[in-house]
C-alpha cells in the first residue's frame, strides 16, 4: 500500500459497518443517481393530473395554463435532452479535473433547485410569452410552420450553444435558452418559457449521472463485484419509477395537489447530495473510515489505476467492442425512455386505467425490472463454469430478444384485454433486467479505468433516446388511437431484436481487456 494517504490506525475498526465502506458508497451513490432521475420524470407523471379535469356536462371546458399537448410535452423532453446532450462532454472534462464528488454534488443541486422551482415557473405564463415573442426570430404563417421550423430549422443548435455557455457561467443569458414558440395553442394556455429553462437545467444535471457511475465502478468496485456495483449504480431508471410513480400519483390526488410532488422531491434530493458531499470520496485512499482490509480487497488484481489518467478518446471512439455496446445500448434506452416517459400515458389514455392505478402499473414493472438486474449482476459475477464472454452474450440475447418480441405482441393486445397488456409490460421489464450481465459489464470490464467515458457515450445515446422518443410519439400518435400505438411498438420490437446482432458481434471480437488500456 505504497502512498498510501490515510492514518492506517483504521486497520483495528470493529464493528457490523468495518469494511463495508464500498457498500455504503455504493448505495449512496445509487440513490443520489436516482434521485435525479426522479425529478426528471416526475413531471412526466403529473401531466395526467396537472390539466382541467375532463366535465361530461360540459365538454366545451377551456382549457386551463397546464392542459398541455403531446405536442408541447415532446418540447419539453426535447428541451431536457438538450440539456443532457449538451453537458455529456463538460461533465466529462470536469470528473477527470476534479473528481465525482464536487461535480456530482453540484450537478444534484442544479436538479434539486431547478425541481423546487418548476412549479412556480409553470405559473409565468405572461412574462413567458413576452421573452418567447421577443426572442423569436421572426414571424411565421401558421402552426405548421413553426413546428417544421422547431423539428428541422436547427433552433435546438442555438439552444444547446446558449446551454453550454449556461453550464460554465451558471446563471448567465438566462433568456437566451431555446427560442421554443408558442405557435401551439392559444396565448392564454402556452406553457411557460421559464418552464423550459427549467427542463434544460434538468436535463444538464442528467448528463452527470453515467460518468458518475463509470468512476464509482472503477474506483470502489473490486472485480469481482462488477455485476453488483453495475446492477445497483444502473438501476435508477427503475428505481426513480418506482418511487416516483405511486408518490407522485398520491400526492396529486391529495389535497397538496400536483405542486408538492415536486416539492417533495426537491427535498429529498437536496438531502441526499448533502450526504454525499459530506461521506464521498474520490479515491478509497483518501476516505477517513477507510480500512486495510477493504481496501486490499477494492484493488486485488486491478493493477495499478491512476485517479486523473488521461483518456484515449480516439482508440476508444474507434474500438469496436465499444461500439457494439452503444448499439446495444440504444435498443435498451429507447424500450426505457419510453416505459418510463409514455407508460402512464398509455396506460391512462389507450387502456383506461386510473391515475393511481397507471402509478403503481408503471413502478411494479420497474420494480421487477430491478430485482432481475440485481438477480443477473450477482449471477453473471456467481457463476464461474461459463466465460465472460459466453455469459455477456446469453444475457445480452434475453434482454433484447424476448423484450423485442413481447414489444411486437403488446400493439396488437385489444383494449378489452388490458390485463394481458400489463402482463407483456411485465415481461419486457423482466427481460431487459438481464442488460446488466451483458453490455454494461462488457464496458466497465473492457475499458476497465476508462470505463466512466465509455458509460458517458451511453449517456449521450440516451440524450438520443430523448429525441427520438418524444419525435416518435409527436409524428405518429396524432389522435392517440391504439392503431398509432401499434406502430410505436412494432418500431421498438424491431430495434431491440436488431440488437442482438451487436451482441453476436461483441461475443466474436471479445477480449479481457482492450488495447488501449495501460496496465502497469
Amino acid at each position: 500500500m505504497n502512498g498510501r494517504q490515510i492514518a492506517t490506525n483504521n486497520t483495528q475498526q470493529t464493528g457490523c459497518l468495518s469494511a463495508r465502506v464500498r457498500y455504503i458508497i455504493l448505495f449512496l451513490g445509487s440513490a443520489c443517481i436516482s434521485s435525479i432521475a426522479s425529478n426528471m420524470v416526475v413531471l412526466n407523471f403529473t401531466y395526467i393530473c396537472m390539466g382541467t379535469k375532463p366535465n361530461m356536462s360540459d365538454p366545451d371546458v377551456e382549457l386551463g395554463p397546464y392542459d398541455y399537448t403531446e405536442k408541447t410535452k415532446s418540447y419539453f423532453n426535447w428541451a431536457m435532452a438538450v440539456g443532457t446532450l449538451v453537458a455529456a462532454w463538460p461533465f466529462h472534462w470536469f470528473y477527470q479535473k476534479y473528481g465525482a464528488r464536487y461535480v456530482f454534488f453540484l450537478a444534484g443541486m442544479i436538479s434539486t433547485i431547478a425541481t423546487g422551482a418548476l412549479p412556480l415557473c409553470a405559473d409565468l405564463g405572461f412574462w413567458a410569452m413576452i421573452a418567447t415573442r421577443f426572442f423569436q426570430v421572426r414571424k411565421y404563417k401558421n402552426f405548421r410552420e413553426i413546428e417544421r421550423q422547431l423539428l428541422f430549422g436547427g433552433k435546438f443548435r442555438h439552444g444547446g450553444v446558449c446551454v453550454y455557455a449556461s453550464f460554465y457561467t451558471i446563471s448567465f443569458k438566462f433568456h437566451s435558452r431555446l427560442s421554443l414558440t408558442t405557435g401551439l395553442r392559444p396565448p392564454s394556455v402556452t406553457p411557460s418559457f421559464s418552464s423550459r429553462q427549467i427542463e434544460i437545467f434538468q436535463g444538464v444535471s442528467f448528463g452527470a449521472d453515467f460518468a458518475a457511475i463509470g468512476l464509482i465502478v472503477v474506483h470502489w468496485a473490486s472485480l469481482k463485484q462488477h455485476g453488483l456495483f453495475i446492477s445497483l449504480l444502473s438501476s435508477f431508471s427503475q428505481i426513480s419509477v418506482i418511487f416516483t410513480m405511486p408518490v407522485a400519483g398520491h400526492l396529486c390526488e391529495s389535497s397538496f395537489g400536483w405542486r408538492s410532488a415536486f416539492y417533495v422531491h426537491a427535498v429529498i434530493s437536496g438531502t441526499l447530495f448533502c450526504v454525499w458531499f459530506y461521506y464521498y470520496r474520490n479515491t478509497p485512499l483518501k476516505h477517513p473510515n477507510m480500512t486495510d482490509i477493504e481496501l486490499e480487497k477494492i484493488h486485488r488484481d486491478k493493477g495499478s489505476v491512476k485517479e486523473k489518467e488521461p483518456v484515449p478518446v480516439k482508440a476508444i471512439m474507434t474500438n469496436p467492442v465499444m461500439w457494439a455496446v452503444w448499439i446495444s445500448a440504444f435498443g435498451e434506452l429507447m424500450m426505457s425512455q419510453f416505459i418510463v416517459l409514455y407508460g402512464p400515458t398509455y396506460l391512462k389514455e389507450i387502456l383506461d386505467y386510473p391515475v393511481t392505478h397507471a402509478g403503481y402499473f408503471v413502478a411494479i414493472p420497474r420494480a421487477l425490472h430491478l430485482v432481475f438486474k440485481i438477480v443477473s449482476g450477482l449471477c453473471s459475477d456467481r457463476i464461474k463454469f461459463l466465460s465472460e464472454k459466453v455469459k455477456m452474450c446469453i444475457f445480452n440475447t434475453i434482454a433484447l430478444t424476448i423484450s423485442g418480441i413481447f414489444f411486437l405482441i403488446l400493439g396488437y393486445i385489444p383494449k378489452e384485454h388490458k390485463y394481458y397488456a400489463l402482463a407483456a409490460i411485465l415481461t419486457i421489464e423482466c427481460s431487459t433486467g438481464f442488460i446488466c450481465g451483458g453490455f454494461y459489464k462488457c464496458a466497465t470490464l473492457v475499458a476497465r479505468q476508462h470505463s466512466h467515458f465509455v458509460l458517458s457515450q451511453i449517456q449521450f445515446i440516451k440524450c438520443v433516446s430523448l429525441f427520438i422518443e418524444p419525435l416518435l410519439v409527436f409524428l405518429i400518435c396524432t389522435q392517440g388511437t391504439l392503431a398509432e400505438w401499434r406502430i410505436v411498438f412494432i418500431i421498438h420490437g424491431v430495434l431491440l431484436i436488431g440488437r442482438i446482432f451487436a451482441a453476436k458481434f461483441i461475443a466474436f471480437v471479445f477480449h479481457t481487456h482492450a488495447h488501449f488500456l495501460r496496465r502497469e
